[in-house]
Protein backbone atom coordinates (compact mmCIF):
# COMPACT_ATOMS: atom_id res chain seq x y z
CA UNK A 1 0.00 0.00 0.00
CA UNK A 2 1.39 3.36 -1.01
CA UNK A 3 1.97 5.81 1.85
CA UNK A 4 1.55 9.52 1.60
CA UNK A 5 3.63 11.95 3.61
CA UNK A 6 5.15 15.39 3.77
CA UNK A 7 8.87 16.06 3.79
CA UNK A 8 10.63 19.38 4.34
CA UNK A 9 13.85 20.10 2.49
CA UNK A 10 16.10 23.15 2.25
CA UNK A 11 17.45 24.31 -1.07
CA UNK A 12 19.86 27.17 -1.63
CA UNK A 13 19.12 29.27 -4.69
CA UNK A 14 20.76 32.57 -5.59
CA UNK A 15 18.54 35.48 -6.54
CA UNK A 16 19.32 37.41 -9.77
CA UNK A 17 20.76 40.18 -7.59
CA UNK A 18 23.08 37.74 -5.80
CA UNK A 19 24.13 36.16 -9.09
CA UNK A 20 25.09 39.58 -10.42
CA UNK A 21 27.17 40.33 -7.31
CA UNK A 22 28.96 36.97 -7.54
CA UNK A 23 29.79 37.65 -11.20
CA UNK A 24 31.03 41.17 -10.40
CA UNK A 25 33.21 39.85 -7.58
CA UNK A 26 35.22 37.74 -10.02
CA UNK A 27 36.00 40.59 -12.43
CA UNK A 28 39.58 41.92 -12.11
CA UNK A 29 40.28 45.66 -12.00
CA UNK A 30 41.44 45.84 -15.61
CA UNK A 31 38.07 44.53 -16.88
CA UNK A 32 35.76 46.56 -14.62
CA UNK A 33 35.57 49.65 -16.83
CA UNK A 34 34.52 47.56 -19.84
CA UNK A 35 31.88 45.79 -17.72
CA UNK A 36 30.45 49.13 -16.53
CA UNK A 37 30.40 50.55 -20.05
CA UNK A 38 28.63 47.44 -21.30
CA UNK A 39 25.91 47.78 -18.64
CA UNK A 40 25.43 51.50 -19.36
CA UNK A 41 25.08 50.72 -23.08
CA UNK A 42 22.51 47.97 -22.45
CA UNK A 43 20.43 49.76 -19.79
CA UNK A 44 18.88 53.10 -20.90
CA UNK A 45 18.03 54.07 -17.30
CA UNK A 46 21.68 54.02 -16.24
CA UNK A 47 24.14 56.89 -16.75
CA UNK A 48 27.53 58.10 -15.55
CA UNK A 49 27.64 60.98 -13.09
CA UNK A 50 29.07 64.13 -14.66
CA UNK A 51 30.22 65.65 -11.39
CA UNK A 52 33.43 67.66 -11.57
CA UNK A 53 34.30 66.65 -8.03
CA UNK A 54 36.08 63.34 -7.86
CA UNK A 55 36.41 61.48 -4.61
CA UNK A 56 39.57 59.38 -4.57
CA UNK A 57 39.46 55.74 -3.60
CA UNK A 58 39.48 55.02 0.11
CA UNK A 59 42.45 53.41 1.71
CA UNK A 60 42.73 51.47 4.91
CA UNK A 61 45.48 52.02 7.43
CA UNK A 62 46.27 48.86 9.32
CA UNK A 63 47.34 49.63 12.84
CA UNK A 64 49.67 47.51 14.93
CA UNK A 65 48.11 44.36 16.37
CA UNK A 66 48.80 42.75 19.69
CA UNK A 67 48.32 39.33 18.12
CA UNK A 68 47.40 38.34 14.59
CA UNK A 69 43.96 36.79 14.33
CA UNK A 70 42.61 37.97 17.67
CA UNK A 71 40.06 40.75 18.08
CA UNK A 72 38.48 42.95 15.45
CA UNK A 73 40.49 44.98 12.99
CA UNK A 74 40.69 48.64 14.05
CA UNK A 75 41.08 50.91 11.09
CA UNK A 76 40.61 54.47 9.98
CA UNK A 77 39.75 55.71 6.53
CA UNK A 78 41.71 58.44 4.78
CA UNK A 79 42.18 59.56 1.21
CA UNK A 80 44.81 57.96 -0.97
CA UNK A 81 46.73 59.64 -3.74
CA UNK A 82 48.84 57.08 -5.56
CA UNK A 83 49.71 58.22 -9.07
CA UNK A 84 50.09 55.97 -12.10
CA UNK A 85 53.63 57.33 -12.59
CA UNK A 86 54.67 56.41 -9.05
CA UNK A 87 53.35 52.87 -9.40
CA UNK A 88 55.02 52.34 -12.75
CA UNK A 89 58.34 53.67 -11.41
CA UNK A 90 58.23 50.85 -8.85
CA UNK A 91 56.94 48.08 -11.09
CA UNK A 92 57.89 49.05 -14.61
CA UNK A 93 55.40 49.63 -17.43
CA UNK A 94 52.23 47.60 -17.01
CA UNK A 95 51.83 45.49 -20.14
CA UNK A 96 48.40 44.75 -21.64
CA UNK A 97 47.05 41.44 -20.40
CA UNK A 98 46.37 38.56 -22.79
CA UNK A 99 42.67 39.27 -22.29
CA UNK A 100 43.09 42.90 -23.41
CA UNK A 101 45.06 41.76 -26.46
CA UNK A 102 42.26 39.37 -27.39
CA UNK A 103 39.68 42.14 -27.06
CA UNK A 104 41.75 44.25 -29.47
CA UNK A 105 41.81 41.36 -31.98
CA UNK A 106 38.08 40.73 -31.64
CA UNK A 107 37.45 44.42 -32.42
CA UNK A 108 39.05 43.81 -35.83
CA UNK A 109 36.72 40.92 -36.72
CA UNK A 110 33.67 41.60 -38.88
CA UNK A 111 31.08 41.05 -36.14
CA UNK A 112 27.71 42.71 -35.68
CA UNK A 113 26.51 43.87 -32.26
CA UNK A 114 24.88 40.52 -31.46
CA UNK A 115 27.96 38.52 -32.46
CA UNK A 116 30.24 40.89 -30.53
CA UNK A 117 28.18 40.32 -27.38
CA UNK A 118 28.62 36.55 -27.77
CA UNK A 119 32.35 36.94 -28.51
CA UNK A 120 32.91 39.15 -25.46
CA UNK A 121 31.08 36.66 -23.26
CA UNK A 122 33.17 33.78 -24.62
CA UNK A 123 36.35 35.74 -23.88
CA UNK A 124 35.13 36.43 -20.37
CA UNK A 125 34.49 32.69 -19.90
CA UNK A 126 38.09 31.68 -20.72
CA UNK A 127 40.09 30.29 -17.81
CA UNK A 128 43.41 31.76 -16.70
CA UNK A 129 45.31 29.43 -19.07
CA UNK A 130 43.19 30.35 -22.11
CA UNK A 131 40.97 27.25 -22.21
CA UNK A 132 37.19 27.36 -22.56
CA UNK A 133 36.19 24.96 -19.79
CA UNK A 134 32.51 25.94 -19.79
CA UNK A 135 30.19 24.01 -22.12
CA UNK A 136 28.44 25.86 -24.92
CA UNK A 137 25.10 24.84 -23.39
CA UNK A 138 25.96 26.67 -20.15
CA UNK A 139 27.15 29.71 -22.10
CA UNK A 140 23.86 29.78 -24.03
CA UNK A 141 21.92 29.68 -20.74
CA UNK A 142 24.04 32.45 -19.22
CA UNK A 143 23.67 34.66 -22.30
CA UNK A 144 19.92 34.29 -22.00
CA UNK A 145 19.96 35.07 -18.29
CA UNK A 146 22.49 37.92 -18.12
CA UNK A 147 22.13 39.52 -21.57
CA UNK A 148 18.56 38.49 -22.50
CA UNK A 149 20.06 37.04 -25.69
CA UNK A 150 18.52 33.86 -27.12
CA UNK A 151 20.98 31.90 -29.23
CA UNK A 152 21.81 28.35 -30.34
CA UNK A 153 24.82 26.06 -30.24
CA UNK A 154 25.57 26.50 -33.95
CA UNK A 155 25.78 30.29 -33.64
CA UNK A 156 27.96 30.25 -30.51
CA UNK A 157 30.22 27.58 -32.01
CA UNK A 158 30.68 29.74 -35.13
CA UNK A 159 31.85 32.68 -33.00
CA UNK A 160 34.11 30.37 -30.97
CA UNK A 161 35.81 29.22 -34.19
CA UNK A 162 36.64 32.85 -34.99
CA UNK A 163 38.10 33.35 -31.52
CA UNK A 164 40.18 30.20 -32.00
CA UNK A 165 41.70 31.84 -35.10
CA UNK A 166 43.20 34.61 -32.96
CA UNK A 167 46.59 34.73 -31.27
CA UNK A 168 47.97 32.97 -29.35
CA UNK A 169 47.38 29.71 -31.20
CA UNK A 170 45.20 27.35 -29.19
CA UNK A 171 43.16 30.06 -27.48
CA UNK A 172 39.59 28.99 -26.75
CA UNK A 173 40.39 25.27 -26.93
CA UNK A 174 38.06 23.05 -24.91
CA UNK A 175 40.61 20.34 -24.16
CA UNK A 176 44.28 19.51 -24.64
CA UNK A 177 43.71 17.63 -27.90
CA UNK A 178 41.91 20.59 -29.50
CA UNK A 179 44.58 22.98 -28.20
CA UNK A 180 47.38 20.98 -29.84
CA UNK A 181 45.46 20.55 -33.11
CA UNK A 182 44.78 24.29 -33.32
CA UNK A 183 48.51 24.96 -33.01
CA UNK A 184 49.44 22.32 -35.58
CA UNK A 185 46.92 23.71 -38.08
CA UNK A 186 49.01 26.91 -38.29
CA UNK A 187 52.29 25.16 -39.02
CA UNK A 188 53.72 24.67 -42.48
CA UNK A 189 52.47 21.38 -43.88
CA UNK A 190 55.17 18.69 -43.85
CA UNK A 191 55.09 14.90 -43.55
CA UNK A 192 55.88 15.16 -39.84
CA UNK A 193 53.15 17.74 -39.22
CA UNK A 194 50.60 15.70 -41.19
CA UNK A 195 51.45 12.59 -39.18
CA UNK A 196 51.27 14.57 -35.95
CA UNK A 197 47.73 15.69 -36.85
CA UNK A 198 46.74 12.10 -37.62
CA UNK A 199 48.16 10.93 -34.29
CA UNK A 200 46.18 13.49 -32.32
CA UNK A 201 43.03 12.91 -34.39
CA UNK A 202 42.98 9.10 -34.33
CA UNK A 203 45.34 7.99 -31.54
CA UNK A 204 45.20 10.65 -28.82
CA UNK A 205 44.58 8.17 -25.93
CA UNK A 206 47.55 6.09 -27.06
CA UNK A 207 49.71 9.22 -27.46
CA UNK A 208 48.76 10.49 -24.00
CA UNK A 209 49.96 7.16 -22.54
CA UNK A 210 53.07 7.16 -24.78
CA UNK A 211 51.96 3.86 -26.31
CA UNK A 212 53.97 4.32 -29.50
CA UNK A 213 53.57 0.69 -30.59
CA UNK A 214 49.80 1.09 -30.74
CA UNK A 215 50.20 4.27 -32.79
CA UNK A 216 52.54 2.52 -35.20
CA UNK A 217 50.15 -0.41 -35.68
CA UNK A 218 46.98 1.65 -36.12
CA UNK A 219 48.41 4.26 -38.48
CA UNK A 220 50.71 1.74 -40.19
CA UNK A 221 53.80 3.89 -39.69
CA UNK A 222 56.92 2.13 -40.97
CA UNK A 223 59.38 5.02 -40.83
CA UNK A 224 60.46 5.30 -37.15
CA UNK A 225 62.42 8.48 -37.89
CA UNK A 226 59.26 10.12 -39.22
CA UNK A 227 57.38 8.96 -36.10
CA UNK A 228 60.01 10.57 -33.85
CA UNK A 229 59.76 13.79 -35.88
CA UNK A 230 55.96 13.78 -35.56
CA UNK A 231 56.14 13.16 -31.81
CA UNK A 232 58.68 15.99 -31.54
CA UNK A 233 56.26 18.30 -33.41
CA UNK A 234 53.62 17.60 -30.76
CA UNK A 235 55.83 17.73 -27.67
CA UNK A 236 57.23 21.10 -28.73
CA UNK A 237 53.74 22.62 -28.66
CA UNK A 238 52.40 24.53 -25.68
CA UNK A 239 49.99 22.49 -23.49
CA UNK A 240 48.17 25.69 -22.58
CA UNK A 241 47.29 28.67 -24.81
CA UNK A 242 48.44 31.09 -22.13
CA UNK A 243 51.82 30.01 -20.82
CA UNK A 244 53.45 31.24 -17.60
CA UNK A 245 56.24 29.87 -15.45
CA UNK A 246 54.35 28.36 -12.51
CA UNK A 247 51.46 30.66 -13.39
CA UNK A 248 50.08 30.55 -9.88
CA UNK A 249 53.24 32.06 -8.42
CA UNK A 250 54.57 34.34 -11.15
CA UNK A 251 54.03 38.08 -10.89
CA UNK A 252 51.25 39.02 -13.33
CA UNK A 253 52.09 41.69 -15.92
CA UNK A 254 48.75 43.42 -15.67
CA UNK A 255 47.02 46.19 -13.82
CA UNK A 256 46.82 45.20 -10.13
CA UNK A 257 43.62 45.22 -8.09
CA UNK A 258 45.19 46.46 -4.83
CA UNK A 259 48.09 48.56 -3.58
CA UNK A 260 49.87 47.86 -0.30
CA UNK A 261 52.46 50.33 0.93
CA UNK A 262 53.88 51.94 4.06
CA UNK A 263 53.19 55.37 5.50
CA UNK A 264 56.02 57.63 6.64
CA UNK A 265 55.79 56.12 10.11
CA UNK A 266 55.97 52.58 8.66
CA UNK A 267 52.26 51.78 9.03
CA UNK A 268 50.93 49.42 6.35
CA UNK A 269 48.30 50.91 4.02
CA UNK A 270 45.86 49.01 1.81
CA UNK A 271 43.86 50.54 -1.03
CA UNK A 272 42.02 49.54 -4.15
CA UNK A 273 43.96 50.35 -7.29
CA UNK A 274 42.20 53.23 -9.06
CA UNK A 275 40.45 51.55 -12.00
CA UNK A 276 38.76 54.72 -13.32
CA UNK A 277 35.34 53.13 -12.86
CA UNK A 278 32.80 55.94 -13.22
CA UNK A 279 30.14 56.70 -10.62
CA UNK A 280 26.71 55.62 -11.86
CA UNK A 281 23.19 56.82 -11.17
CA UNK A 282 19.61 56.37 -12.41
CA UNK A 283 18.57 58.83 -15.11
CA UNK A 284 16.12 61.37 -13.67
CA UNK A 285 13.88 61.35 -16.76
CA UNK A 286 13.19 57.62 -16.29
CA UNK A 287 12.30 58.10 -12.62
CA UNK A 288 9.88 60.84 -13.68
CA UNK A 289 8.54 58.68 -16.49
CA UNK A 290 7.84 55.85 -14.05
CA UNK A 291 5.83 58.13 -11.78
CA UNK A 292 3.95 59.64 -14.72
CA UNK A 293 2.94 56.35 -16.37
CA UNK A 294 2.23 54.65 -13.07
CA UNK A 295 -0.88 56.81 -12.67
CA UNK A 296 -2.30 55.69 -16.02
CA UNK A 297 -4.25 52.46 -16.39
CA UNK A 298 -4.21 51.72 -20.14
CA UNK A 299 -2.26 48.75 -21.55
CA UNK A 300 0.43 50.88 -23.21
CA UNK A 301 1.17 52.66 -19.94
CA UNK A 302 1.35 49.31 -18.13
CA UNK A 303 3.85 47.98 -20.68
CA UNK A 304 6.02 51.11 -20.40
CA UNK A 305 5.83 50.97 -16.60
CA UNK A 306 7.01 47.35 -16.55
CA UNK A 307 9.89 48.10 -18.94
CA UNK A 308 11.13 51.15 -17.04
CA UNK A 309 10.65 49.53 -13.64
CA UNK A 310 12.60 46.40 -14.65
CA UNK A 311 15.48 48.44 -16.03
CA UNK A 312 15.62 50.74 -13.01
CA UNK A 313 15.71 47.69 -10.74
CA UNK A 314 18.55 46.19 -12.80
CA UNK A 315 20.38 49.52 -12.62
CA UNK A 316 19.99 49.73 -8.84
CA UNK A 317 21.23 46.16 -8.44
CA UNK A 318 24.24 46.94 -10.62
CA UNK A 319 25.16 50.08 -8.65
CA UNK A 320 24.79 48.20 -5.36
CA UNK A 321 26.90 45.32 -6.70
CA UNK A 322 29.75 47.69 -7.59
CA UNK A 323 29.80 49.19 -4.09
CA UNK A 324 29.47 45.80 -2.41
CA UNK A 325 32.27 44.48 -4.63
CA UNK A 326 34.62 47.27 -3.54
CA UNK A 327 33.82 46.68 0.14
CA UNK A 328 34.31 42.91 -0.12
CA UNK A 329 37.59 43.26 -2.03
CA UNK A 330 38.99 45.67 0.56
CA UNK A 331 37.94 43.53 3.52
CA UNK A 332 39.57 40.46 1.97
CA UNK A 333 42.84 42.23 1.18
CA UNK A 334 42.92 43.79 4.65
CA UNK A 335 42.65 40.33 6.19
CA UNK A 336 45.44 38.94 3.98
CA UNK A 337 47.77 41.79 4.96
CA UNK A 338 46.85 41.37 8.62
CA UNK A 339 47.56 37.62 8.65
CA UNK A 340 50.71 37.96 6.50
CA UNK A 341 51.92 41.15 8.18
CA UNK A 342 55.50 39.84 8.80
CA UNK A 343 55.93 39.26 5.04
CA UNK A 344 54.78 42.77 4.07
CA UNK A 345 56.92 44.38 6.75
CA UNK A 346 60.10 42.35 6.09
CA UNK A 347 59.52 41.91 2.32
CA UNK A 348 60.86 38.37 2.73
CA UNK A 349 59.24 35.21 1.33
CA UNK A 350 60.57 33.22 4.26
CA UNK A 351 58.24 35.25 6.49
CA UNK A 352 55.14 33.92 4.72
CA UNK A 353 52.96 31.97 7.10
CA UNK A 354 50.94 28.88 6.15
CA UNK A 355 47.50 30.26 5.30
CA UNK A 356 44.19 28.82 4.11
CA UNK A 357 41.22 30.63 2.62
CA UNK A 358 39.10 29.54 5.56
CA UNK A 359 41.32 31.71 7.80
CA UNK A 360 40.38 34.75 5.69
CA UNK A 361 36.73 33.70 5.63
CA UNK A 362 36.72 33.49 9.43
CA UNK A 363 38.46 36.87 9.71
CA UNK A 364 35.96 38.74 7.51
CA UNK A 365 32.98 36.55 8.50
CA UNK A 366 32.12 35.53 4.95
CA UNK A 367 31.84 32.26 3.09
CA UNK A 368 34.97 30.54 1.73
CA UNK A 369 33.46 30.62 -1.77
CA UNK A 370 33.34 34.43 -1.57
CA UNK A 371 37.01 34.59 -0.58
CA UNK A 372 37.88 32.21 -3.42
CA UNK A 373 36.16 34.46 -5.98
CA UNK A 374 37.98 37.53 -4.65
CA UNK A 375 41.38 35.81 -4.70
CA UNK A 376 41.04 34.19 -8.13
CA UNK A 377 42.72 36.26 -10.83
CA UNK A 378 43.42 39.25 -8.56
CA UNK A 379 46.82 40.76 -7.77
CA UNK A 380 48.37 43.30 -5.42
CA UNK A 381 51.12 45.85 -6.10
CA UNK A 382 53.76 46.57 -3.47
CA UNK A 383 56.95 48.60 -3.62
CA UNK A 384 58.86 45.31 -3.96
CA UNK A 385 56.79 43.63 -6.67
CA UNK A 386 53.37 42.55 -7.92
CA UNK A 387 51.92 39.34 -6.47
CA UNK A 388 48.84 37.28 -7.32
CA UNK A 389 46.69 36.90 -4.21
CA UNK A 390 47.08 33.10 -4.42
CA UNK A 391 50.75 33.67 -3.62
CA UNK A 392 49.87 34.31 0.02
CA UNK A 393 48.14 30.96 0.55
CA UNK A 394 50.10 27.82 1.35
CA UNK A 395 49.75 24.80 3.61
CA UNK A 396 52.17 23.75 6.39
CA UNK A 397 54.41 20.70 5.91
CA UNK A 398 56.33 18.99 8.71
CA UNK A 399 60.04 18.21 8.29
CA UNK A 400 61.96 15.30 9.80
CA UNK A 401 63.25 17.77 12.39
CA UNK A 402 59.69 18.52 13.55
CA UNK A 403 59.55 22.01 12.04
CA UNK A 404 56.83 23.35 9.75
CA UNK A 405 57.68 24.91 6.41
CA UNK A 406 55.56 26.42 3.68
CA UNK A 407 54.47 24.21 0.80
CA UNK A 408 56.15 26.77 -1.47
CA UNK A 409 59.56 25.62 -0.23
CA UNK A 410 58.60 21.97 -0.76
CA UNK A 411 57.52 22.57 -4.36
CA UNK A 412 60.84 24.21 -5.16
CA UNK A 413 62.77 21.21 -3.79
CA UNK A 414 60.54 18.73 -5.65
CA UNK A 415 61.05 20.57 -8.93
CA UNK A 416 64.84 20.36 -8.57
CA UNK A 417 64.68 16.59 -7.93
CA UNK A 418 62.61 16.02 -11.09
CA UNK A 419 64.87 18.28 -13.18
CA UNK A 420 67.91 16.13 -12.29
CA UNK A 421 66.27 12.72 -12.93
CA UNK A 422 67.22 10.36 -15.77
CA UNK A 423 64.64 11.14 -18.46
CA UNK A 424 64.80 7.60 -19.84
CA UNK A 425 63.86 6.27 -16.39
CA UNK A 426 62.02 9.12 -14.64
CA UNK A 427 61.06 8.80 -10.96
CA UNK A 428 57.62 7.51 -10.05
CA UNK A 429 55.69 9.37 -7.36
CA UNK A 430 56.64 6.65 -4.86
CA UNK A 431 60.33 7.15 -5.67
CA UNK A 432 59.90 10.92 -5.36
CA UNK A 433 58.54 10.41 -1.83
CA UNK A 434 61.81 8.66 -0.87
CA UNK A 435 63.99 11.36 -2.48
CA UNK A 436 62.06 14.10 -0.65
CA UNK A 437 62.39 12.18 2.64
CA UNK A 438 66.16 12.12 2.14
CA UNK A 439 66.00 15.91 1.93
CA UNK A 440 64.11 16.08 5.21
CA UNK A 441 60.56 16.48 3.92
CA UNK A 442 57.87 14.00 5.01
CA UNK A 443 55.28 13.72 2.23
CA UNK A 444 52.54 11.28 1.31
CA UNK A 445 52.46 9.99 -2.27
CA UNK A 446 49.20 11.86 -3.02
CA UNK A 447 50.84 15.09 -1.76
CA UNK A 448 53.78 14.59 -4.10
CA UNK A 449 51.34 13.96 -6.96
CA UNK A 450 49.41 17.13 -6.12
CA UNK A 451 52.52 19.34 -5.94
CA UNK A 452 53.93 17.80 -9.12
CA UNK A 453 50.66 18.60 -10.89
CA UNK A 454 50.65 22.17 -9.55
CA UNK A 455 54.17 22.61 -10.92
CA UNK A 456 52.87 21.58 -14.34
CA UNK A 457 54.92 18.35 -14.35
CA UNK A 458 53.28 15.17 -15.71
CA UNK A 459 53.47 11.63 -14.31
CA UNK A 460 56.62 9.55 -14.84
CA UNK A 461 55.51 7.84 -18.07
CA UNK A 462 54.76 11.26 -19.61
CA UNK A 463 58.21 12.57 -18.70
CA UNK A 464 59.91 9.65 -20.38
CA UNK A 465 61.81 10.50 -23.55
CA UNK A 466 62.42 8.28 -26.63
Amino acid sequence: MQKLGLKQTQQGKLSPKQVQFVQMLQIPAEAMLARVQEEVANNPTLEEEKSEDHTPEEETVIDDYASVGSGQMIRRRTQVNVSEEMLQSKLGTLQPSWHEKLLEQVALLSLNARERTIADYLLGSLSADGYLRVSLEVIIQNLSFTHYLETETQEVDKILRQIQSLDPAGIGARDLRECLLLQLSRKKETQAVSLAIRILTHCFPAFSKKNYRKITDRLKVEDQTLLKQAIACITQLSPTPIMATTQEESAPKKRPDFIVGKDEDGTLKVSLYHDHTPTLRIRKQYRDMLQRYHRKKDSEATEVTHFVKDNIQRAQWFIESIEKRKETLLRTMEAIVKLQKPFFEAQDEQKLRPLFMRHIAEEIKMDISTVSRVVNGKSVATDFGVFPLKYFFSEPIATTEGKEVSSRTIKSALKKVIEKEDKQQPYTDEELVLHMKNKGYILARRTVAKYRSQLGLPVARMRKEL
